[in-house]
């Protein structure tokens, strides 16, 4: 962008030369300078003096341009015949030869001065062409690292104002496609911008310039510029004009329009892809997900059919033992689908932030006994080992979700370790926290898994045998976050898993609070 050693090529050749009185002074000053040396050194050979004399006049012309050398030409002229030229002291000549000296002069002089500012002009065009190409490359550079189409155009308002030396703001479309300022710099306050807003809207609507130095509504204070790509138009540049605008301004005001029109276009294009690689993933996920609740629901109703189909058929005469084997099968397969379901309604209130917590006095030990106690029909064979602090105080919570919460960690446990390992619930309390904590000594959890284990849908590698939807420890997070907890999880180092949640001993008494897990 413009950096602190640039304002010597940015600023234009007529600012350098509003400076006054100095220019002429110090040409005058030179002239007395050389005057000085020539009195002293070459007095006598005019031909010298004349060469020294250029001096002033060349200088005078490459720092401040033509009209201080002209002034410098004039006065050297004027010294040279009065202090040198015989009779000295006067300006009168004694031959016509130094008539053909002093118009020589003047002309050389002229020329000089003349040509030395058109020189001047050229290498301030150079630079400046030179410190616009990279500006703009400079910029492109910084775009491509920006993905926020916010900062993108504020930056792009700011660097244009100072790149173009004039304000800049830019209108973008809104949803309903009405554009809208997005940035702006260099410009202060907007008020009043109404009546340049119809000239914007037409630039817009038409794809066209408007505005100053066109034929489009030219009393505008603004020319105003569509943003194209592909002959689509997604936005406005609007530059503040002061006098009507060169062919070179123009070209530059298209170029930086270009550059902002291809970065709104990219930021575009890199939404809807990602849009598109979410749809996508969201597809899949749910593909997955119906696959999943699909076999989960399909194993236990086969279950109960099943049962049902012998108990209802009259040809078939069992024992009372096998009655009463049928009658459980029911029932663990009813229990299951419950599990899933109640999982699955869960998992649509957190998405919707209509769970919400119903704080009251808990009391730990008889959580984790109506945990224990639902679970009864598929931990009969399992032996459970309870680990119980004294003392635990009462905490504020939700009984029924906090319940839901050990349910869900104490079936993981249950059906991700083997059959004759034991599964230990434990409690501890802190100063400001109550730990509740599920072992089990089936396998560990990879790194991998690890940091995904509580993310929704999601299941681990040793899950390809085990039956589950991924929404349980999903579950269990969202509601002990809600209840300003944490929940993780650690391997044994003898093998096996403990997940692990705190509870707050006392936390913000609200009647009702949402979670929003979304």
């Amino acid at each position: 962008m413009i950096k602190e050693g640039d304002d010597d090529i940015v600023k234009p050749l007529e600012e350098k030369k509003k400076n006054g009185l100095y220019p002429y002074l110090t040409g005058f000053l030179l002239i007395i300078l050389i005057t000085l040396i020539c009195w002293h050194v070459e007095a006598g050979n005019l031909v010298n003096i004349t060469m020294l004399y250029l001096l002033p006049v060349l200088l005078t012309a490459f720092w401040w341009g033509r009209w201080p050398s002209y002034f410098t030409t004039i006065c050297t002229v004027l010294v040279y015949d009065f202090l040198f030229v015989p009779p000295v002291f006067s300006f009168s000549v004694a031959g016509i030869e130094y008539i053909w000296t002093f118009i020589i002069f003047l002309f050389v002089g002229f020329i000089a001065g003349g040509q030395t500012e058109k020189l001047r002009n050229k290498i301030w065009l150079a630079e400046k062409q030179s410190m616009e190409i990279r500006s703009l490359y400079e910029f492109s550079k910084e775009m491509a690292a920006l993905v926020d189409l916010k900062k993108i155009i504020e930056k792009f308002a700011d660097t244009a104002s100072q790149v173009l030396g004039n304000g800049v703001v830019i209108f973008l479309p809104d949803d309903e496609n009405k554009i809208k300022i997005a940035a702006k710099a260099g410009l202060g306050t907007t008020k009043g911008f109404f009546n340049e807003y119809g000239t914007a809207l037409w630039a817009f609507e038409h794809g066209q310039p408007a505005g100053k130095s066109t034929a489009v509504l030219p009393a505008s204070k603004f020319f105003f510029l569509p943003l194209k790509v592909n002959n689509k138009v997604v936005g406005v540049l609007g530059i503040e004009v002061v006098e009507n605008i060169t062919l070179e301004q123009k070209q530059l005001i298209k170029a930086w329009a270009t550059m902002a029109a291809i970065a709104v276009e990219r930021v575009r294009l890199t939404e809807e892809s990602n849009k598109l690689v979410l749809l996508a993933a969201s597809e899949r996920l749910g593909t997955a997900l119906f696959n999943s609740i699909s076999h989960e629901l399909k194993t236990p109703l086969a279950a109960i059919m099943g049962a049902i189909s012998v108990l209802t058929e009259k040809n078939i005469v069992v024992s009372e033992k096998i009655v009463k084997n049928l009658y459980d099968s029911i029932k663990n397969g009813a229990q299951r689908m419950e599990r899933i379901i109640n999982n699955l309604l869960d998992t649509a209130r957190l998405e919707s932030g209509t769970m919400k917590i119903k704080t009251d006095w808990c009391d730990i030990e008889d959580i984790v006994g109506t945990a224990l106690q639902r679970l009864n029909e598929i931990l009969q064979n399992r032996k459970i080992v309870l680990n119980m602090a004294k003392e635990l105080p009462l905490i504020r919570g939700d009984c029924v979700l906090l319940e839901q919460v050990l349910v869900n960690l104490i079936d993981n446990a249950n059906k991700y370790s083997p059959a004759d390992k034991i599964i230990a619930v434990s409690t501890d309390m802190s100063e400001t926290a109550v730990l509740v904590s599920v072992t089990d000594y089936g396998d560990d959890i990879s790194e991998p898994d690890m940091k995904n284990i509580f993310t929704k849908f999601y299941r681990g590698s040793h899950a390809k045998t085990v039956s589950g939807t991924g929404l349980g420890l999903s579950i269990c997070k969202a509601i002990i976050e809600a209840h300003h907890g944490k929940i993780w999880v650690t391997n044994l180092p003898a093998g096996g898993k403990k997940f692990m949640f705190t509870l707050p001993r006392e936390i913000k008494n609200e009647q009702s609070e949402g979670i929003d897990n979304r």
